[in-house]
């Protein structure tokens, strides 16, 4: 029977699932730039999930190939020769694997350190009789030599990319790191700075969520009230780790409400796990948590505030890196979901958990 997934990447087999929550046309439409396509996201959002779904619906299609390669085994390694010594007999491995073709021929010498990844990227591109996509995920876990070498080798071989054959059709590159990160990086490379693309992930839609508790329900034989959707959708904002934690406390029953998820929202609360763990440690720095009570004190308008406590740009980009707040359409920011806004709650009734009194 399949659950609701709470740790790790979705597993269709093993998880309930919703689609992409990026379009294929996003990876493989005539608006990608140089190639080079950033998915930026907060922890917990389904940035392996959606990779690992896009691949499998490029592979299905036959016109191209693609695999998804993790940066894993060379996390902490801080010599960034060593690194890519790790990173390159990894990504054979996982191309190899994904691909269903042996590549013999493809040699791991570091002949050049600074263009190493790139040259190996280039003569697996030429080995192939069909363009290449490599996704590349885990590049949080990379010492910040490592990443500044990895992103800098992928980034060139992306622009000086002359056809198919030369490098591959497409590289995505998945982590945290806010946007003016591979902005920087860029620096020197390219006179028009960072000309790849960034993307983003949507949140659920009502109707997933709908869906979702639709084979819940038609694999357990519970009953689920018709505004159970909407309620989660009401606590969680479509965040998918949310949609997912919350209909979790809920699995234990066969008879769902709307008082049932409010149940389950406080006991997701209060178990301090996931992605919840890491808003609660990001409230534990002070000023993080000074600045989540001004978001929720003006509701997105800090330019009611006196004049010494306005959020700035900065503060406001920080807060969105780190997935506590978002931004609507008027360009207001307001918490990320209600479920972040019952943390600071919480904390502000009764002290936060990691504080002693």
């Amino acid at each position: 029977m399949k659950s609701f997934c709470i740790e790790g990447p979705c597993e269709s087999d093993l998880h309930y699932q919703v689609p992409p929550l990026i379009d294929l046309e996003e990876i493989l439409g005539d608006d990608a730039g140089n190639g080079l396509l950033v998915l930026q996201a907060p922890a917990y959002t389904g940035k392996t999930t959606t990779l690992m779904q896009l691949v499998s619906m490029i592979n299905a299609d036959r016109q191209v190939a693609a695999a998804l390669c993790s940066l894993g085994k060379a996390a902490k390694v801080f010599d960034t020769e060593q690194a890519l010594k790790i990173i390159l007999t990894t990504v054979l491995s996982d191309l190899e694997s994904q691909l269903g073709t042996d590549m013999p021929q493809i040699r791991l010498e570091i002949e050049e350190p600074a263009r190493a990844l790139e040259i190996f990227l280039g003569r697996v591109s030429s080995q192939l009789d069909k363009p290449l996509v490599v996704a590349f995920d885990e590049l949080d876990d990379l010492a910040d030599d490592v990443f500044l070498s990895v992103f800098r080798q992928l980034h060139a071989g992306c622009r000086a990319r002359q056809g198919a054959k030369s490098f591959p059709l497409r590289i995505i590159l998945a982590g945290r790191r806010p946007r003016s990160a591979y902005k920087m990086m860029s620096l020197g490379q390219e006179a028009s700075g960072f000309g790849g693309k960034f993307l983003g992930l949507r949140p659920f839609e009502g109707a997933e969520i709908s869906m979702m508790l639709s084979s819940f329900a038609a694999d357990f034989g519970a009953s689920i009230s018709r505004d159970v959707a909407g309620k989660i959708y009401h606590w969680s904002s479509g965040h998918p780790w949310l949609v997912s934690g919350i209909a979790n406390e809920c699995s234990d029953h066969l008879v769902w409400t709307a008082k049932t998820v409010d149940s389950a929202v406080q006991q997701l609360v209060v178990g301090r796990q996931g992605l919840i763990a890491l808003v609660y440690g990001f409230l534990g720095e002070p000023e993080l948590m000074r600045l989540a009570r001004r978001i929720m004190m003006d509701k997105g308008c800090p330019e009611d505030s006196n004049e010494d406590d306005i959020l700035q740009d900065s503060d406001l980009q920080m807060l969105e890196d780190l997935g506590l707040v978002s931004k609507d359409q008027e360009g207001n920011y307001d918490l990320a979901n209600r479920v972040f806004g019952e943390i600071l709650k919480r904390i502000s009734e009764f002290g936060h958990p990691g504080f002693k009194s």
